[in-house]
């Protein structure tokens, strides 16, 4: 179940949501200034653990919530408020003791005693040492005139080891299935694969906010039906990296190496991929990512290099009155690649450049609806230009 950052569930109001980042601070900072002049007033310290939650300054909040409830201990949607702050700082026994001191008040309004029990929920099942989260999704696929399946899962599994820093130990297995039969020359082939990654994921400073790194070892295999000698098994070294510099920026950055092997002939292969990219947020609704990639994978015949850039902008949108789950997320992404390809000798440049959008329409609080459409084209080599959509119905727990 998505339990979803809201203010809204706590009753404070959603004013400031669709206001960017920097509007936000000003605002806060105007709400703490009076504060120095009135250090007591309730309505004040309210406004601003909502600003303070608006921009993830969970901390914040937290103290100042923290406050206002030693002057109003029965204010219930104070309490659930700082119940909300504390899961979001992963303190879950908190959230849970808050949770439940605001629900057995008496006092929380039918949608945030379901807020409430939503975030309860959540919270028991976070807490807990071995956490498993997934998908499931299936549906139909449409490029190059034909029509064909696809289908997607993927479970993460999480197991606290306990330790001052928060340390995680995380495995994450993906599996996906394209089965289109598209003819020659187009830019997509029927493809199976099978991914599985897993290492320790380290929060630098012990806590659920600020930089992570995860060393790990990961293991793919592919399956092209219609082109067997290109299928392969691999494994690389990896270290992945997450850093939120402030409530509006996130940079990441993933670099490895590995080894794979085709299976058909036999043939070694070396390669290495490094991204780099930044996160921003102008809102708690809307994101802008921007990846720089680069890479390159070499076997007996053919050698290739990549350089790639790609821009990402995702939106949360409200969803019906009618369908009671989640925001609805609709995306969209531009992105170019180049290659540099040897093969047996003959070097050729090509680029591909591809863009997309996507909505994913949530019926309930697991069941979503997802499309998609996306169109490749492909210059140098084997020019194909080609439009891909497609939909399927998913399941998320």
């Amino acid at each position: 179940m998505a339990v979803c950052m809201a203010s809204a569930a706590s009753g404070f109001g959603t004013a400031g949501m669709a206001q960017t980042a920097s509007a936000l601070e000003a605002e806060r900072a105007a709400v703490f200034a009076s504060m120095l002049d009135a250090p007591a007033d309730r309505d004040l310290m309210a406004r601003y653990a909502r600003l303070s939650i608006e921009l993830r300054d969970f901390e914040a909040a937290a103290a100042t919530l923290e406050r206002l409830i030693d002057l109003e201990p029965a204010n219930a949607t104070a309490r659930l408020e700082l119940a909300t702050a504390y899961f979001a700082l992963g303190n879950y026994p908190l959230a849970e003791f808050h949770l439940n001191a605001a629900a057995a008040s008496g006092a929380l309004s039918a949608e945030q005693l379901a807020s409430a029990e939503a975030y309860r929920t959540a919270a028991e099942t976070r807490d807990d040492p071995s956490r498993f989260s997934g998908s499931v999704a299936a549906g139909i696929v449409s490029a190059d005139g034909e029509t064909g399946f696809l289908g997607s899962g993927s479970l993460n599994w999480s197991i606290d080891l306990g330790d001052a820093n928060a340390t995680h130990w995380v495995t994450q297995i993906g599996v996906s299935t394209y089965q289109i039969g598209a003819g020659p020359g187009a830019s997509t082939s029927d493809r199976q694969s099978l991914r599985l990654r897993s290492g320790p994921r380290f929060q630098l400073t012990g806590e659920a906010f600020g930089p992570r790194l995860q060393p790990y070892l990961e293991l793919e295999s592919v399956r092209y039906p219609d082109a067997t000698a290109s299928d392969y098994d691999a494994a690389s070294l990896g270290l992945a990296y997450q850093n939120a510099h402030s409530a509006a920026l996130i940079s990441f950055a993933d670099a490895s190496i590995g080894w794979g092997e085709l299976n058909a002939s036999g043939a070694d292969i070396d390669f290495h991929d490094i991204a780099l990219g930044l996160t921003y947020r102008p809102s708690r609704e809307a994101f802008y990512r921007l990846t720089l990639s680069m890479g390159s994978e070499d076997t007996a015949t053919r050698d290739e290099d990549q350089r790639g850039l790609r821009l990402d902008y995702g939106q949360d949108l409200d969803a019906p009155a009618l369908l009671p789950g989640p925001d609805w997320r609709a995306g969209a992404f531009a992105s170019v690649d180049w290659l540099d390809i040897t093969d047996t000798g003959v070097p050729r440049d090509e680029t591909v450049r591809a863009a997309g959008l996507s909505l994913r329409a949530y019926l309930n609080d697991d069941i979503y609806l997802e499309t998609r459409g996306t169109h490749v084209a492909r210059d140098g080599g084997t020019a194909a230009d080609e439009t891909i959509l497609s939909m399927q119905l998913g399941l998320e727990f």
